[in-house]
Order: C-alpha cells, then structure tokens, then sequence
C-alpha cells in the first residue's frame, strides 16, 4: 500500500499513513482533533541534485529572483524554502 501525507493547518503537523490505492481519503482526523488535508509529496525520492527532480528545474525559475544565487542542489533547494518561509503542501 502506497504512503499518503496529510498537513494539519492547524497545528502544523504532516502525517503519513497507509492507504489502498481505491480508498484514499481527501482528509483525516488530525491528533490535534482538526481534519489534515490530503498533500502532494515526492514520496521515496532521494536525489540531491536539481536534475534527479524533472519539475524542479521549472519550479526554481518561478521561485527565484534574478541575481539570486542560482540553486544547485536539492539540499540548497530546500534551505531556499526554509528560508523564505515557503511550504510545498498543496
């Protein structure tokens, strides 16, 4: 069964559970008590480069300034994100 996350607005938080392909919810009860909100993730991709991704070379041109230090791996990816407070939860 495939992994499917869920992101609380509420308190924050991501969830993982274990759903069959033709029963996924759209939302969950939360620990917090509120429903999390079924998100789009990679899943079980580990890349570090920006190439091993194919949107995401798309996605930095929409996301960053130009005279931005270019991003060039996943890992400077994901500071970039931390950093301008952005989320990618759906």
């Amino acid at each position: 069964m495939p992994v499917y996350e869920y992101h609380c607005r509420i308190c924050k938080k991501t969830i993982e559970k274990f759903h069959k392909i033709n029963r996924v919810p759209r939302r969950i009860r939360c620990a917090c008590g509120c429903l999390a909100k079924k998100i789009i993730s990679i899943g079980g991709v580990k890349a570090d480069s920006i190439n091993d991704v194919k949107w995401l070379p798309s996605a930095l041109k929409t996301l960053q300034r130009p005279g931005e230090k270019p991003i060039e791996s996943r890992s400077e990816y994901n500071a970039y994100m931390k950093k301008k407070g952005i989320a990618c939860v759906g």
